[in-house]
Order: C-alpha cells, then sequence, then structure tokens
C-alpha cells in the first residue's frame, strides 16, 4: 500500500507540474497574457461596405479602395512599435503620402506585440482579419501583409480595404520593401 501512494503522489505531482507548465505557456512569459493575438480578430463582415473616397484615393492593382484595417507589429520577440507621435513619420515609409490616407480614411488601427517570424504574422493576420467566401476574391474585400523598414527598425504590416466593387484580388503578400509601389497607388 506505501509503494502505490509514492505512485499516486508522483502522478499527482507530475500532473501538477505539466498544469503550471501549460498555464505558463498559456499565458505568456511577459505576463501580459495571450490577449494579443485575441484581440487582432475583426470581424470584417459586420462593417459596412463605405464609398470609396474621393480624394485621397488609394489603389490596390488599380481598384480603388478604402483602408479599413491598418495592424502593425515590430520584428522581433522583444521589439516595439514607435510611439504614437512618431507613428505618421514610420507609416510614411510605406509609400509617399500614406498618411494622407491614414487621416482620411481612418481605419481600425491595432498594434501587435514584436513577432519573431514574418510568415507566422501573415497567417496570423489573414486568420484574424477573415476575407469573406475564398479569400476575398469576388467579394468587396481584399487584404494585404508585408514588411518595411524605417531606418533600422523593421515593421509587419497588414491592411484590409473595401471596394465599391467585387474584385479578383484576395489576399496579397508584399515580398520586400520595393513592392509596396508596384502595389499600392496614392493618388490626390
Amino acid at each position: 500500500m506505501p509503494m502505490i501512494n509514492g505512485w499516486g503522489m508522483a502522478v499527482f505531482a507530475a500532473v501538477l507540474v505539466i498544469a503550471v507548465i501549460w498555464w505558463w505557456r498559456k499565458k505568456g512569459s511577459n505576463g501580459h497574457g495571450s490577449d494579443a493575438m485575441t484581440d487582432l480578430t475583426i470581424d470584417l463582415s459586420a462593417l459596412p461596405i463605405l464609398a470609396v473616397s474621393d480624394k485621397p484615393t488609394i489603389e490596390f492593382y488599380s481598384m480603388p479602395v478604402q483602408l479599413r484595417v491598418l495592424v502593425m507589429a515590430p520584428i522581433g520577440r522583444s521589439a516595439t512599435l514607435p510611439d504614437k507621435q512618431d507613428l505618421p513619420a514610420t507609416l510614411q515609409n510605406i509609400i509617399p503620402h500614406f498618411m494622407d490616407i491614414v487621416d482620411s480614411h481612418k481605419p481600425i488601427f491595432r498594434g501587435w506585440d514584436g513577432q519573431p517570424s514574418v510568415e507566422g504574422f501573415k497567417q496570423a493576420f489573414f486568420n484574424n482579419i477573415s476575407l469573406p467566401g475564398n479569400k476575398g476574391i469576388g467579394s468587396h474585400w481584399s487584404s494585404i501583409t508585408g514588411r518595411f523598414s524605417d531606418g533600422d527598425s523593421r515593421y509587419l504590416i497588414g491592411m484590409a480595404f473595401s471596394a465599391d466593387t467585387s474584385n479578383p484580388i484576395g489576399e496579397v503578400t508584399v515580398a520586400h520593401d520595393a513592392q509596396w509601389m508596384d502595389v499600392l497607388r496614392i493618388k490626390h
């Protein structure tokens, strides 16, 4: 009987250790919990389709669109986003006059904690900002993710757009900084 009690205590202790480790990982080592991931979710179906602004206009592969969602994260687990007062200058590095669009369209903005993986951010963005139907193809919605630099700082960005008409664009990934100018165009 004492041997069974000894094994029982060992099993109980092992289960307790596993539960504590699971809880600690779920909570996150930074003590802030995993709310940053769930906070990223934005239900596009709950947003109305807005008419595309006349001035300034942003085009996504020559399709006039309205910027509805803007999500940004620094690259690197311990990296941080720029201060609020520095954010406009940082966002101008995507394409010239980008802040004119942000100021005019007033998208939902979410800052996300530092990301160790470009691919991980892309997947999380596309999963949490889920476009309707077949990844937005044939709907009014489209989205894009990619990275950009501001001096020595590197960032990841995701955007969701609505258009006046359905379109074939869907989800797009920008591979390098210079490609933003090929994909997005601003007209005043």
